[in-house]
This record gives structure tokens, sequence and C-alpha cells, in this order.
């Protein structure tokens, strides 16, 4: 299963439908996702993503292999 991040258009929609008192089914059903539990606020949603992105650990496979040292006597 591979997941989509939301973009900061979609935010935006979420954030007006919310307003104009849609439900999270109508609300998922309009942006074609998945619904989910609580409510919406695009900014915030935002700032935890860029907070998430900021803290995430490289994956080993990015992490760079050090540099082989030549020992030639």
């Amino acid at each position: 299963m591979s997941y989509v991040q939301l973009t900061t258009k979609e935010r935006g929609q979420i954030e007006l439908l919310a307003r104009l008192q849609y439900s999270i089914r109508a609300i998922a059903h309009e942006l074609k996702r998945a619904d989910s539990d609580g409510g919406y606020q695009a900014e915030t949603a935002q700032a935890a993503y860029k907070r998430r992105k900021q803290t995430v650990e490289p994956s080993p496979n990015t992490l760079q292999k050090p540099a082989k040292s030549s020992n030639r006597n």
C-alpha cells in the first residue's frame, strides 16, 4: 500500500469543506481519499508535516559509505 502526501491545495480544500460542514466521509469522497476521524486544520497539518520531514532520520540506503583509504606502504 502506498501513501501520497497531501498537497497544500488539498489541505486548503479540506479546510474549506470542513467549514462548509461537509462530513469527513464527504470530504474524503471529494478528494478521492480514505476518510479519518477527528477535525482538520490546514495550517496545523502543514506545520506537522514540515516538523516530521525535518526530524526524519535518513534510511540506511541513503547514508554515504566512508571513502576507502589506501594503505600503500
